[in-house]
């Protein structure tokens, strides 16, 4: 049931971003769980974090930004 529910909810909500932001806009989205799944391993399982994986956050969010930022027409 939490997976049916929780995946059901998720649904809903990534359909109402993409009918409000677009997409491809949307779908940005998906590029925060890799660092959302480092965060939750080093505050729940005390993982340790090498620089190459902060390294690996900081590209994730850099093309987040990139594919979502809104087209500006060239001048």
């Amino acid at each position: 049931a939490l997976g049916v529910f929780g995946t059901g909810i998720a649904f809903v909500m990534m359909t109402s971003l993409a009918a409000r932001v677009g997409s491809t806009r949307a779908s940005v989205l998906t590029y925060a769980e890799a660092v959302v799944a480092l965060g939750l391993g080093v505050l729940i399982r005390h993982d340790r974090v090498r620089g190459l994986e902060i390294a690996g956050c900081a590209v994730i969010l850099w093309g987040a930004w990139l594919a979502g930022r809104a087209d500006r027409p060239a001048s």
